[in-house]
């Protein structure tokens, strides 16, 4: 072990790196040292490396404080992998999933491509997607199915992913947020179950249906710039009794509008510029992406990115910018940002609590991210803790965190402890409603499957 360098280091529990990183020493051809992220295997103790240092059985380390350490992983392009793996935690618990067989007559499951649930007290209520854009609304309680209404998706625009290999599409559209199923679309509720969103995940429109009259109220349209570079920003919040839907309508732009008549409710100008003039006061010079609204209402996540590319998870009151400042999403005092990633962004994620949000992965980069849940507190900014062994997949939240993805199958996590309680390889989730404590697969033989979460110890 190296003697500290850092001034600072002189804390009871110094953080470790290696020591050519920290003399920012060049290797034998004179790049830069490309780092990684090595874990110890001791809890979530990591080391910041050399290229040459990586694997080496007993790597020339020297003590520094954590604010170096920070410094010195936020340094852009410098950790670009991860060697070793971070403890996992588990306990034991009465947790598994009880599941239900869907069999609704004309219902084909493999028709289907998005969905998403409904407000409906505790009913199991869900609206679904089918691949000829017939928009459904399902009662499991019933069980019934109802046609809300009939989309023409070619009128969307989908794109392909940014970047895809085609052959790749299908794999690379299942590794961003997880909020669709299959295919190019996505639905998104209001929280009071009055109306859906339906659209183009990677495309540069969507449109918004009561679900009722299954008449459209409002047309989305985002503009065509690198839109397959990110999901289509699209949420929904009520206030009172004005149900608020906040959509991008442009790269750098969010607004607001009334759910039910499409009157906008964010005026304000200018968020652009030609070339030769100057930027406007309030200019953002960021890509908007997937959005999350707080159970509450108070808060949006904003899961964007900003030339090199770097990932940039935002989070803002839209109260706030509803009520009180017009340029809230812009610039506004609420304005958080929760962390930088390079190349990458609408990773999965899901609300814990009205302020609480677990996003996945740890790690400043792509490629040097491990899989764990970061927790956040959005009205702060605050990361709070996070811990080893979630998955890429669906995030979802009910007493616990819950992880799905194809592969690795579900999970379950004490969000407190960072524990895994319970896991099924077997099992995959698409949804989950909220209110009714309900989740929506496919099962072995094609059809619907309703699953729950209990406990044979009675402490659910």
């Amino acid at each position: 072990m190296a003697e500290p360098e850092c001034p600072h280091a002189d804390t009871q529990t110094p953080r470790r790196v290696c020591i050519h990183l920290f003399r920012e020493e060049q290797d034998a051809e004179g790049f830069d040292l490309d780092g990684v992220l090595r874990f110890s295997g001791e809890g979530l103790e990591y080391w910041l490396t050399c290229r040459a240092c990586k694997d080496a059985q007993t790597p020339d380390l020297a003590a520094v404080c954590d604010t170096c350490f920070d410094e010195m992983e936020r340094c852009p392009g410098v950790f670009v992998g991860v060697r070793g793996t971070p403890e996992i935690l588990q306990r034991r618990s009465g947790l598994q999933f009880a599941h239900r067989k869907i069999d609704l007559p004309g219902l084909v499951a493999d028709e289907l491509i998005a969905f998403a649930p409904l407000a409906h007290g505790r009913r199991s209520s869900w609206v679904a997607l089918r691949a000829d854009g017939t928009l459904l609304r399902l009662d499991l309680d019933r069980p019934a199915s109802s046609e809300v209404c009939s989309v023409d998706l070619t009128e969307l625009g989908a794109r392909a992913p940014f970047e895809a290999d085609p052959s790749q599409r299908q794999e690379q559209a299942a590794r961003w947020s997880g909020r669709y199923f299959r295919g190019d679309y996505f639905v998104e509720p209001s929280p009071d179950g009055r109306f859906v969103a339906v659209v183009a995940t990677r495309g540069p429109r969507g449109l918004v249906v009561d679900v009722a009259s299954g008449l459209t109220t409002l047309r989305l349209d985002r503009g065509a710039y690198h839109v397959e570079a990110s999901e289509f920003p699209v949420a929904f919040l009520v206030d009172e009794s004005l149900t608020v839907v906040i959509h991008a309508s442009d790269w750098n732009r969010l607004d607001m509008a009334d759910a039910a008549t499409g009157a906008l409710l964010s005026a304000r100008s200018p968020t652009s510029y030609r070339e030769g003039e100057p930027a406007p006061h309030h200019y953002l010079g960021y890509f908007h992406g997937a959005l999350l609204v707080a159970p509450d209402g108070s808060h949006v996540v904003d899961d964007g990115w900003s030339w090199h590319p770097t990932g940039s998870l935002h989070a803002f009151n839209c109260r706030r910018w509803l009520h009180e400042n017009p340029w809230e999403s812009e610039d506004g005092p609420s304005v958080r940002v929760l962390r930088y990633c390079n190349y990458f962004w609408d990773g999965p994620k899901c609300f814990v609590d009205d302020r609480t949000l677990a996003v996945w992965g740890y790690g400043p980069d792509d490629e040097a991210m491990t899989d764990a849940a970061v927790i956040f507190d959005v009205v702060t900014g605050r990361r709070l803790r996070w811990f080893a062994g979630p998955p890429r997949g669906r995030f979802f939240f009910d007493d616990y965190l819950i992880v799905s993805a194809e592969g690795p199958g579900t999970s379950v996590w004490d969000v407190a402890t960072g524990e895994r309680l319970h896991e099924d390889p077997a099992l995959t989730l698409l949804a989950h409603n909220r209110s009714a404590r309900t989740f929506l697969g496919i099962g072995p033989d094609g059809t619907l499957r309703e699953s729950r979460l209990e406990d044979t110890d009675g402490r659910r």
